[in-house]
């Protein structure tokens, strides 16, 4: 019992964790600075056909929105707002109630600026990573862990290729492919002979993508 406990208390933890992000996050607008709403009642008020130049037919809505600020000086105020979509939604958005959305407001009018989508992301993230430490239990937390390393070394040398303008950029990176290799093997494999062949086949396509890049620039003389 106490060998199955120390082996799932760090996917417990991490699965808990993650959950109380996402469920923080619908409570996060305080932490904004642009007014955000949370639509509390929608109407469809009008509904009218569309035709463009190539003969494609549409229906465009009227949607009449109540909301409540969930941020600002004005917090727990009620406002209306009017949205406009099209059932195709290749340009624009129907909202739902329950949606929290990001706006612009002035004295004379209140815009909706987009969807207020960190939830919906970060739960998609934390699924992701769920699924990864659930299927490969070490494994996976080594990937991850080889994911913000590699993350934190990639920001890194973008930051070395400002400060050297660009000079060198294809060696960086190429550098940066081998850098990135080594680790997550080492993260994942350990220093194993699987390994050290693996790395080793890595850095075989890499040279030979590199020179072929080289021979490319030469002959195309850029």
């Amino acid at each position: 019992m106490g060998k199955q406990l120390r082996r799932w208390w760090r996917p417990i933890l991490l699965i808990v964790g993650g959950l109380l992000l996402v469920i923080g996050t619908r409570y996060a607008a305080p932490l904004y600075r642009q007014s955000i709403m949370q639509v509390t009642a929608s109407k469809v008020t009008r509904m009218t056909k569309t035709e463009d130049e190539f003969n494609n037919r549409d229906h465009q809505y009227t949607q009449r929105l109540t909301g409540r600020l969930l941020n600002g000086p004005q917090r727990g105020r009620l406002i209306h707002v009017k949205n406009v979509y099209t059932a195709s939604g290749a340009f624009d958005q129907k909202y739902r109630v329950g949606d929290q959305v990001f706006i612009s407001m002035t004295r004379k009018s209140i815009l909706i600026k987009g969807l207020k989508r960190d939830t919906v992301l970060l739960t998609l993230l934390w699924l992701a990573v769920v699924l990864l430490v659930l299927m490969l239990h070490r494994a996976g937390m080594m990937a991850l862990l080889s994911v913000l390393l590699n993350l934190v070394i990639f920001f890194l040398a973008i930051e070395l290729d400002l400060v050297l303008h660009s000079n060198g950029f294809l060696w960086l990176f190429g550098g940066l492919a081998l850098v990135f290799a080594l680790l997550t093997l080492w993260l994942i494999l350990g220093p194993t002979k699987q390994m050290v062949i693996t790395f080793a086949a890595t850095v075989s396509g890499t040279l030979l993508s590199m020179g072929l890049s080289v021979l490319v620039l030469v002959l195309t003389q850029r």
